[in-house]
């Protein structure tokens, strides 16, 4: 699938796996606002590690406030660490990275799941010049 997005100043165009990241997604459980998961994930790809710029895209793309975007994304991940479905993602990433006393932040699982999804070429960002 192809999906272009603004993130700062910048014009995206991103060609994304979907049935990939689905199916990784469904590994960790997230249940909620699947959708909205996936496409924070492809835009943190283009956003260079700036959560903010994440939120302002994804309020943009759905029309959604981005403190509304950013409360999604959250519950998505506290609603498959409940699940018992997050701790997966150790199994996904082939290296010991989920915290059984802490959990996870959205702005890490984003980091480590979308560089992950990028080293894999299951996203791939160009700018669209202009």
């Amino acid at each position: 699938m192809e999906e272009k997005f603004i993130i700062g100043k910048n014009e995206y165009s991103v060609r994304y796996n979907e049935t990939a990241i689905s199916n990784i997604l469904e590994q960790i459980g997230v249940c909620n606002k699947r959708k909205l998961v996936e496409f924070a994930l492809v835009c943190y790809a283009c956003a260079n590690n700036k959560l903010n710029l994440v939120w302002e895209a994804l309020a943009l793309k759905t029309g959604l406030a981005r403190s509304t975007v950013a409360v999604h994304i959250r519950n998505a991940l506290i609603g498959a660490e409940y699940n018992g479905g997050l701790k997966n993602i150790d199994d996904i990433l082939g290296v010991e990275f989920y915290d059984y006393d802490f959990g996870l932040t959205s702005k890490n699982f984003l980091a480590v799941l979308s560089r992950h999804l990028l080293n894999q070429g299951s996203i791939i960002v160009k700018i669209v010049e202009k």
